[in-house]
């Protein structure tokens, strides 16, 4: 985090200095927002999402073309929240009582011959203190620092209003996450009763996210170029939120296949936005 503010305060300090050099060209200022994520699955049947909130603050740079067009730049903090429900019961997971882990089973091959349940049973007799558990709900929260870029088409001004809106897209690189476990059903028999919920598994989530991004705002004068910003929009995600080179996940295994589950879902959502731009 104190990476991403000496990113943001560096980034004002040269925007505030190419303001001075044309201040009807290139404008910056800071803005904060709100909204809803969720995600979209491709295997409906299987999966089920919960809507969480999303934030978002950072810095926004508008780089003027015409008098009605200019490009929409900057980089921000998103944070990302939702979940996803287990519709239903073939999803299994190990859990490390002893690492207090999820155990990575992406370096094994599930097949005629080799099972889940085959792999589990020959560890916990080499002594290890592991349990088996079939998913009910996971809970995502992705933090990213994105760069947007939009094209920004604004109307002539009415009174001290200036309606715009804006079309682009946003790349965005992970930087901390977290996925967790709510109520799964434990299969194994022991004493060992671990907090899921505060246990981390995030790599699970894909490090680099693209989106389409379109909504509208307005802007309202105070004086010279200095306004308040009013902006909505929704963003489409177009890469699989769980990892872009494999759909397969490190820690679920599905019974049907008798193979890790594979999972492939966007992240979507709408944002409310205000800030005030120099």
């Amino acid at each position: 985090m104190r990476n991403c503010i000496v990113v943001m305060l560096t980034a004002v300090l040269v925007t505030s200095s190419l303001n001075g050099q044309d201040l009807k060209k290139i404008r910056a200022g800071l803005i904060g927002g709100v909204g809803g994520n969720w995600l979209s699955n491709s295997d409906k049947e299987s999966f089920k999402s919960s809507a969480g909130m999303g934030l978002r603050w950072g810095l926004d740079v508008s780089i003027k073309l015409t008098d009605v067009l200019s490009i929409s730049t900057g980089i921000q903090t998103n944070y990302f929240r939702a979940g996803n429900q287990f519709l239903d019961t073939t999803s299994l997971f190990i859990y490390d009582n002893a690492d207090n882990a999820f155990v990575d089973i992406s370096d094994q091959e599930f097949g005629d011959n080799n099972s889940l349940w085959i792999y589990y049973g020959q560890e916990k007799l080499a002594g290890k203190d592991w349990d088996l558990y079939r998913a009910k709900e996971r809970r995502y929260i992705a933090n990213y620092i994105t760069i947007p870029l939009a094209l920004k088409m604004y109307t002539e001004e009415i009174g001290y209003l200036k309606y715009f809106g804006r079309a682009g897209l946003n790349t965005s690189i992970l930087f901390s996450g977290r996925v967790t476990e709510k109520e799964p059903n434990k299969l194994s028999v022991s004493s060992a009763n671990p907090n899921l919920e505060k246990t981390n598994n995030y790599k699970d989530l894909s490090i680099f996210q693209w989106a389409l991004t379109i909504g509208g705002g307005a802007e309202y004068n105070l004086t010279g170029t200095t306004s308040v910003l009013f902006q909505l929009d929704y963003n489409l995600g177009l890469t699989n939120f769980h990892g872009i080179a494999s759909k397969k996940s490190r820690y679920l295994y599905d019974i049907k296949k008798n193979a890790r589950e594979e999972q492939q879902a966007t992240n979507q959502g709408v944002m409310l936005t205000v800030g005030i731009l120099f």
